[in-house]
């Protein structure tokens, strides 16, 4: 089971997206839109006996685009997409999702390389 690349593949599904979700970093010169994921904690749950219960982890998701209606656009394709991990198994990893909570963070304007951006914070237990 490997959640991050299976989110990686299921956000590379959105609508212009395609090739343009990177984990981390994106290589200099990638075009606009793009979407940056960084992982900020992980949390691994089990019970007394020992057994794994599930697996809590918080993501940051960054979106990129020339305008500020292409990240709004953009921002709400994404949380679609987010909350249709409840319930499913995603990717080709075959990740089993119990639940998803999405929150936005502030938007901003970029100066260098002149974009305008917007975070979204996900945690979902796998």
């Amino acid at each position: 089971m490997n959640f991050e690349k299976d989110m990686l593949n299921e956000l590379s599904q959105v609508s212009g997206l395609t090739d343009k979700v990177k984990m981390l970093t994106a290589p200099e010169g990638t075009a606009q839109p793009f979407v940056v994921c960084a992982k900020e904690n992980v949390t691994f749950k089990r019970v007394l006996d020992g057994r794994s219960i599930a697996t809590v982890g918080i993501y940051q998701i960054t979106v990129v685009a020339q305008t500020y209606a292409e990240t709004q656009d953009l921002q709400d394709a994404i949380k679609d997409k987010l909350l249709s991990f409840i319930g499913r198994y995603i990717g080709t990893n075959e990740t089993g999702v119990k639940d998803v909570v999405v929150e936005y963070l502030p938007d901003e304007y970029v100066y260098q390389p002149e974009a305008f951006t917007s975070v979204i914070r996900m945690t979902a237990t796998y």
